[in-house]
């Protein structure tokens, strides 16, 4: 007999060191009334062993989104997908997928992502270890 193990909800992996990373989990966290995505930081990532993930190196570079089928989206998809799980972003979300809008979503979100350490001090994002760090609910992962 064979046994199909399959995820439940998403998981949103990122870089908790990073101050404008910290402030798009809070942002989901506080708009995810249904709790459908399971925050993963990278400092204590906490996933299935079903789920393959890419290099410690590249998820440093973005934000990253594990969809229940496995489909691994980065950066400004994951940023889209995302939107779309969240009622109050949805329109954001889909837009941003959009043939016409998607490539520059993808150049916008490389430019933030490679400047974000002077982003986050201009926008007076604290910098430093443990500083700005926020309380991740543990959310247990689905049974195996």
């Amino acid at each position: 007999m064979c046994f199909t193990i399959t995820m439940v909800g998403h998981y949103l992996i990122f870089d908790d060191r990073c101050p404008l990373c910290l402030a798009a989990a809070r942002k989901v966290r506080r708009h995810d009334g249904a709790r459908r995505v399971s925050l993963q930081p990278l400092s204590r990532l906490a996933l299935p062993q079903s789920i393959r993930i890419p290099p410690a190196r590249e998820l440093t570079t973005a934000l990253h989104l594990v969809a229940p089928d496995g489909a691994v989206y980065k950066g400004a998809d994951a940023l889209a997908y995302m939107a779309i799980l969240l009622p109050r972003y949805r329109l954001l979300g889909r837009v941003l997928l959009l043939p016409v809008v998607r490539p520059a979503a993808r150049i916008l979100y490389r430019l933030i992502a490679r400047n974000r350490v002077w982003i986050s001090r201009a926008v007076g994002h604290k910098l430093g270890h443990g500083q700005g760090k926020i309380q991740i609910p543990r959310s247990t992962p689905p049974a195996r």
